[in-house]
This record gives C-alpha cells, sequence and structure tokens, in this order.
C-alpha cells in the first residue's frame, strides 16, 4: 500500500523544535505524521498548518477513527503547542 504524502509547510519547523527540546523524533507515514518520545513516553503528533482554513486542517477520516477509538493522537499546529506537549512529557505516565 502506497500513501500520497503531503506535509504541512510548518511540519520540518515542528519536528525541529521537538528534537531542540530533547524528543526523539521519528517521521511516520499514514495515521499521524510524527511519533515523538521524551521521558520515557511516547506521542502520536499530527501536524496542521494554522495558516489554512479550518476545514483543510480536519484529521483525515482514518486518523479521525484512531481518535475515535481513544489513541492518544495530538494535533500540533504552533511552537507553543510543541511547548505544550514537552510540557505534559515532564509529569508522570499514567500506569495501566
Amino acid at each position: 500500500m502506497t500513501f500520497a504524502r503531503k506535509v504541512d509547510a510548518n511540519h520540518h519547523a515542528i519536528a525541529e523544535a521537538f528534537r531542540r527540546c530533547g524528543c526523539l523524533v521519528h517521521h511516520t507515514i499514514g495515521d499521524w505524521d510524527l511519533t515523538v518520545s521524551k521521558f520515557k513516553q511516547v506521542m502520536l503528533i499530527e501536524i496542521k498548518n494554522p495558516t489554512k482554513s479550518p476545514s483543510q486542517r480536519r484529521l483525515t477520516p482514518r486518523s479521525q477513527k484512531l481518535v475515535d477509538e481513544g489513541w492518544p493522537i495530538i494535533r500540533v499546529e504552533t511552537l507553543d503547542d510543541v511547548l505544550e506537549v514537552c510540557i505534559k512529557m515532564r509529569q508522570p505516565a499514567r500506569q495501566c
């Protein structure tokens, strides 16, 4: 299966911001854009461009289905969002 791969204009800046915060960053293809890890926590990141219209920033049907099923895909649009995610990762992980 192949995926059309278009990245948002802010994709590389967001990935670099996570790296500068000390995170491991893996670019993914498919249901979310990045897998980010720090402090033994893993976050699934969907990058959206804040300059686009709200309809263009919606999750794909596949990604929305995963969110509806409880997968923790976090939408990131700005560098401030990156900082918020990094702060969340400093908090102790919840145990299952």
